[in-house]
This record gives C-alpha cells, sequence and structure tokens, in this order.
C-alpha cells in the first residue's frame, strides 16, 4: 500500500483579537478619556513605578506609564494582560521608547502585600475606596490619581498624607492648579467632615444633607507625609 505523502507543516495559530476586540469596544482605543489625563499626570510626576489596583483591563494605562502593576480581583481579567494582540497594541502606540513594563495580580486590592512606599504614582479611577489600604504604597513626594465615582477622592482629601495639587479640567485636557480651595467644600463654605464623607457612600445625594460647591472628576494628590 503506498504511503500517505506527509503533510506539510501546520502554520501556528494566529493569537485571537477577541480580548483586543473588547478592550476596543470598551475603551474606545485612543479615544479613552483617560488617555489625555493620563499624559497631563506623566507631565507633572513623571512616575517610574505605577500601581493601578481595580484596574479591571484599562491597558490604556501602559500607552503612557512604561512600569505598571495592575491589580483586579476578577477570574476573567488576567487573559486581557497575556493576549499577544492586545500587548503587541500596546507596544505600537506607546508614547515612550522603552519596552512596557506590565504587570499583573489577580486579588482582591485589600490584602495586596507589597513594600511600603514602593511606587511613585497610584490610580484609583472607579473601584471603591482605594486610598485606604493602598495609600501606603506611595512614596513620599510620589501621587495619587484618583477619580470620585465611589467618593475616593473626598476620601483622600481628609487624609493628612496626602495635599491635592491639581484637579483636571475635561473641557482643556489638563491638570489645574488654580481654585483648589474650593475642591471638597461644601455650599456652607466649610470643608466636607468626615460624618459626610461617610454620608456620601452610604445615602443617595438627595438625602445627605450638603452638597459640594464643586464636583469634579479627576483629582491628583500628592503624598506630603
Amino acid at each position: 500500500m503506498k504511503k500517505p505523502a506527509c503533510q506539510a507543516a501546520r502554520a501556528p495559530k494566529k493569537p485571537s483579537r477577541a480580548c483586543l476586540g473588547k478592550f476596543l469596544k470598551s475603551y474606545k482605543g485612543l479615544e479613552d478619556i483617560h488617555l489625555p489625563l493620563f499624559r497631563e499626570v506623566q507631565r507633572i510626576a513623571k512616575p517610574r513605578s505605577v500601581l493601578y489596583p481595580g484596574s479591571y483591563w484599562h491597558l490604556t494605562a501602559s500607552l503612557v506609564f512604561c512600569k505598571v502593576l495592575y491589580v483586579d480581583c476578577d477570574s476573567k481579567v488576567g487573559r486581557f494582560f497575556e493576549d499577544p494582540a492586545l500587548l503587541d497594541w500596546v507596544k505600537e502606540h506607546k508614547d515612550y521608547a522603552s519596552i512596557p513594563e506590565i504587570d499583573y495580580r489577580q486579588q482582591t486590592f485589600e490584602s495586596l502585600s507589597l513594600a511600603e512606599k514602593g511606587f511613585d504614582l497610584l490610580i484609583s479611577m472607579s473601584a471603591g475606596i482605594i486610598s485606604k489600604p493602598c495609600g501606603r504604597f506611595v512614596k513620599r513626594g510620589g501621587y495619587f490619581l484618583v477619580s470620585d465615582a465611589h467618593f475616593d477622592a473626598r476620601t483622600t482629601a481628609l487624609d493628612p498624607r496626602f495635599e491635592l495639587v491639581a484637579v483636571y479640567n475635561p473641557e482643556t485636557k489638563r491638570l489645574e492648579k488654580k481654585g483648589l480651595e474650593s475642591c471638597f467644600m461644601t455650599t456652607a463654605g466649610e470643608k466636607i467632615s468626615a460624618a459626610q464623607v461617610k454620608a456620601s457612600i452610604s445615602k443617595p445625594k438627595g438625602s445627605r444633607g450638603f452638597k459640594l460647591k464643586r464636583e469634579d472628576w479627576f483629582h491628583l494628590f500628592k503624598r506630603v507625609r
């Protein structure tokens, strides 16, 4: 019987673009509203090491910051940090010349075991109160970029370790240093209190008994103690 001809070697499978597609759909790629924000933080803080707890798969940070440790407890998130197509996209569009250093940990940010004061920048976007368990990881003189989506910015405003140094203006896409004295001030002319921060977290806006003069999207704090 005639032996079958040898089959040609199969070409290696191309990496799946599913993760890249989901990422681009979720964060709009280079149109991500966070990209100009991160570039502004880079301009001011120039961080060499970044910690991003509760990151989900928000790899946009690695377009601007060359060394980022991402942390998220979702078991489905890790595959995004291993996806060749997504990582190649980051390498293609990054702002800096060096190779991206991207690390990921699947765990809760409350249980992180890291060197204290080991990072130049901490990022908190919309994952809850990150400042309390993770503020200790910021170097003295380092920075904390924080959203007030879950009231983490107003929590940080009461933390004596941190000082507000800039607020992001989404219209100009700049971090601005003027008028900071009105941040976290109530319409009664008093700085927000710990009780009011607690009410912010536990009560709907109309039931808190106070209003802030202004509510900004993103705040940049500096660790001073």
